[in-house]
């Protein structure tokens, strides 16, 4: 059993060029990059409640990730069977990518209940899953973990759907801000071991989303254009600003090495996603008439 569950020997006949270039783009899916290209583009084009609480999902998920890994340290498999060149350095169970692909593509067909995204949902999971351990950068354990924990994660998430959590969404949209902050801090206070600066941008990412998600809601009512070039224009001038957000962002990385700096401009980034774009793409006249015009402000800003 301990063999089947750590022995990567297998996947070397596997291997070929052909199918480490698929199964490469199966992983890419599970990085950064990607999450930070497809969050946002939902929320802009498609539908902003429904990517909200993907978006939140998706990185409390990461955030419980970060944790599990410094709890357990569990060392991923030897680095001569690594095919991944873009593996942070951080320990091995559960799988990272493995968690995330279960809470997102799973969340996205549950939320959007379509066969088409059910099915694009297992082969996205079963790809990316596969992905880790034909690239050597995971054992069967760690993916099996991963997509445990990810199973657990969308239980939970359903829970906080139910009416058991109508109180919570009744309270002002500035208290609900607050309890965020304090549970990151909290979590932080027992974190088992040195702060990840990963766990802390994405900490920061969670908590500046869902404030502004909150604040749009309220204050801007934020919706698609019907007009496809504006849309289109729409995403375009989103994605282009965000990548320019992120070479800033390195750039004061490089010249401040301050944790609270790291967790202020990842939170910065997730209120420009979701707050500060939307009233761009409002004033520039991108976006379709607004949803509706100031609810009263005890109303739950994120359903």
């Amino acid at each position: 059993m301990y063999r089947l569950l750590h022995d990567l020997d297998w996947v070397l006949a596997l291997r070929s060029p052909a199918a480490t270039a698929i199964f490469s783009g199966f992983s890419w899916t599970g990085y950064t990059p990607f999450i930070m290209l497809f969050l946002p583009l939902g929320y802009w084009a498609w539908n902003k409640s429904v990517f909200t609480r993907l978006a939140l999902f998706v990185f409390i998920s990461a955030l419980l990730n970060a944790l599990l890994k410094d709890f357990f340290q569990d060392p991923r498999p030897d680095s001569i069977y690594h095919l991944d060149s873009h593996v942070p350095r951080s320990y091995g169970m559960p799988s990272g990518h493995a968690q995330t692909a279960v809470v997102l593509w799973f969340w996205l067909a549950h939320e959007m209940r379509r066969r088409w995204i059910w099915y694009l949902a297992i082969v996205m999971v079963l790809g990316t899953c596969f992905s880790r351990l034909y690239l050597g950068v995971h054992d069967l354990e760690d993916v099996l973990t991963g997509v445990a924990v990810g199973g657990l994660c969308i239980g939970c998430f359903r829970w906080t759907q139910s009416a058991v959590w109508n109180r919570w969404r009744e309270i002002n949209w500035i208290f609900r801000i607050g309890i965020v902050l304090l549970f990151e801090f909290f979590i932080f206070v027992i974190w088992p071991r040195g702060l990840f600066p990963w766990a802390l941008q994405t900490a920061g990412v969670l908590f500046g989303w869902f404030a502004g998600a909150a604040c749009e809601r309220i204050y801007v009512g934020y919706q698609p254009s019907k007009s496809a070039w504006r849309v289109i224009s729409a995403c375009l001038i989103g994605i282009a600003s965000i990548y320019l957000l992120f070479i800033l962002r390195k750039t004061l990385a490089g010249n401040a090495s301050s944790l609270i700096m790291s967790f202020i401009s990842a939170a910065f980034t997730g209120l420009y996603i979701t707050l500060i774009l939307p009233v761009v793409f409002r004033l520039s006249r991108l976006a379709g008439d607004r949803a509706q015009r100031f609810p009263p402000p005890n109303r739950g800003a994120i359903r």
